[in-house]
Parts: structure tokens; C-alpha cells; sequence
């Protein structure tokens, strides 16, 4: 599937809604999402409401402000990456569950 010029997949992806429950009757996620669909920069960063700089200090070894669980890129081509938004989804759900 070929994106379309100026759509982003999550405009023509959207995540289905729902409410979803573990075994326990907690509420785990209000939507799920295909694990294929990919999140660019301005996508994640609408997504998430951090900035680019956090999110690029989260992926870094070497920052103090590193989180090893923030989901990795996908290396789309040369110079071109994005997130898979149900691991994006995920990280939140962990970092909901934590506080």
C-alpha cells in the first residue's frame, strides 16, 4: 500500500475504537490499532503531545533523559523513519499503568 502524497497513515489508518479489557475486567486500551501503521515525526509528535528534541533525547544511549522502553524506529529509507503506532500505544499504556 502506497502512501498517498500528503496524507499521513493516520489520517487514512485510523485506530478502531473500543473498549478493551484484560482477564481481571481492567481496562487496558479505549482503541487498538494494526501494528503496521506507521507513525512519521509530526505524527508521533501530535500523537504523544511531546516535542521532537524529548523524543529524540528518549532515543539517545548517551542522554540522561533516555527511556530504553520508547519504542524504536523503523528505517523507512534513506532518510526517512517512523514509529509503529501500536508500539507507541503500548509505551503509553505502560507509562499510564506506572503512575
Amino acid at each position: 500500500m502506497h502512501e498517498m502524497a500528503g496524507f499521513s497513515n493516520v489520517a487514512t489508518n485510523p485506530p478502531r475504537r473500543g473498549r478493551f479489557f484484560n482477564e481481571y475486567g481492567e481496562l487496558i486500551a479505549m482503541y487498538t490499532t494494526d501494528d503496521f501503521t506507521i507513525l512519521r515525526m509530526k505524527d508521533l509528535v501530535a500523537y504523544i503531545g511531546l516535542s521532537r528534541s524529548k523524543i529524540y533525547e528518549m532515543l539517545d544511549h548517551k542522554s540522561k533523559r533516555h527511556d530504553p522502553a520508547f519504542p524504536k524506529q523503523v528505517r523507512l529509507g534513506t532518510a526517512a523513519v517512523g514509529w509503529y503506532q501500536g508500539e507507541v500505544i503500548a509505551w503509553l499504556e505502560r507509562r499510564r499503568q506506572q503512575s
